[in-house]
C-alpha cells in the first residue's frame, strides 16, 4: 500500500513538473517577437555599419516553401523506359535558419545567404527587392520567370504550397512551434519574405531608500 502511494506521489510530481516546464516555455516564448527583415530592422540594429551582426539573429520564412528537383535516367536494360526521380525539399515557416553569408547582386541590392540545415554550403539566398513592395528580403531566383533557384548545385523549381507529411502536421499543431507566430503576421498568402526573431530580455530591480539621520 505504501509503495502504491509513493508511486502515485511520484507520478503527480512528474505531471506538475511537466506543466511547470510548459508554462515556463510559454513565458520565455512570449518574450520573443518575429518581424520582417527590412530597412526598419537594419536601422534599428545599425546593420549597415555592422553587417556581421546579420548573423546574430534567428531567421524564418513567412510561409512554406517547396523545392522540387526532377532527374531522369534512361534504362539501358529496357528500351524506351525512363526512370524519373523527384527530390522534394520542404522548408516550413517554423524552420529556423542562420545567415552565413552576405553579398550584393548586380543591381547593388543586399543579399543574405541563409542555412536551414547543417551544411554550411547549401544556402537559400534572399535579396532586398524594392520592386516588390516594401524593403523586405525575397527569395532570390536563378530564373524568376521559371521560378527556379540553385540549391546545392542543382536547379530546383519553387512553389509555395503548404508542406505536407507527418512532421509538417506536428509543427502546425505544436503550441511551442514558431508556426503560430509566423501565421499571425498575415503573410501566408503573399510571396515569402525573410523574417527574424527578436528576443527581448527585461530585468527589474527594486530597493527602498534607507533615509539619512542627523
Amino acid at each position: 500500500m505504501v509503495v502504491k502511494v509513493k508511486e502515485k506521489t511520484m507520478t503527480n510530481k512528474r505531471f506538475w513538473l511537466v506543466i511547470l516546464v510548459m508554462v515556463f516555455g510559454m513565458m520565455v516564448a512570449g518574450c520573443a517577437s518575429i518581424e520582417p527583415m527590412s530597412n526598419e530592422a537594419i536601422r534599428k540594429y545599425a546593420l549597415s555599419s555592422n553587417p556581421a551582426n546579420f548573423g546574430n539573429f534567428q531567421y524564418y520564412v513567412s510561409r512554406d516553401i517547396v523545392l522540387t528537383y526532377v532527374s531522369s535516367v534512361a534504362q539501358t536494360t529496357a528500351v524506351g523506359q525512363i526512370s524519373i526521380h523527384r527530390d522534394i525539399i520542404q522548408l516550413l515557416s517554423s524552420t529556423p535558419g542562420v545567415v552565413l553569408d552576405r553579398r550584393q547582386n548586380e543591381n547593388g541590392n543586399a543579399m543574405l545567404g541563409v542555412a536551414f540545415e547543417a551544411s554550411d554550403y547549401d544556402l537559400l539566398w534572399f535579396v532586398q527587392d524594392f520592386t516588390k513592395g516594401g524593403t523586405f528580403f525575397y527569395l532570390a531566383f536563378t530564373n524568376e520567370d521559371r521560378q527556379e533557384i540553385d540549391y546545392g548545385g542543382n536547379i530546383y523549381s519553387v512553389s509555395y504550397e503548404q508542406a505536407t507529411g507527418f512532421g509538417a502536421s506536428i509543427s502546425r499543431i505544436n503550441p511551442f512551434s514558431k508556426f503560430r507566430k509566423v501565421k499571425k503576421m498575415g503573410f501566408e498568402k503573399t510571396e515569402p519574405i525573410l523574417l527574424y526573431e527578436e528576443i527581448v530580455k527585461e530585468s527589474k530591480s527594486r530597493r527602498n531608500l534607507q533615509g539619512r539621520k542627523l
